[in-house]
């Protein structure tokens, strides 16, 4: 019976990991596709689809720092219909980004 349960065990486990490694896969390859008309060009929506994103493609070996999360975030914003004063601002956002004057994700704000 114990050894029956160790096995168990072991077969949850390596299950888990795979499943892990699998959502981690999907979530950055849709962060990599993401595509602002799915939302409706909604910035507060995007966020938090990206953010969400960003939990899901995170693994007990892996994570996404905030740089790479805000490089992502640029690659949407790049995407959305732009009026000038937006188009401006992402601009703003890129060369600040680009020239590290911020490395930290919620700066976005």
């Amino acid at each position: 019976m114990k050894t029956e349960l160790h096995s168990l065990s072991k077969q949850l486990t390596t299950f888990t990991n795979v499943a892990s490694l699998q959502r981690s896969m999907v979530s950055f390859t849709n962060i990599l596709h993401f595509n602002p008309f799915d939302f409706q060009f909604n910035i507060l929506v995007m966020n938090s689809k990206l953010i969400y994103l960003f939990v899901l493609a995170t693994t007990a070996s892996c994570s996404l720092l905030d740089p790479e999360r805000i490089q992502h975030t640029l690659n949407a914003y790049i995407n959305v219909l732009q009026p000038e004063p937006w188009a401006q601002w992402v601009r703003s956002k890129i060369y600040s980004f680009e020239d590290e004057k911020f490395t930290v994700y919620q700066d976005l704000g």
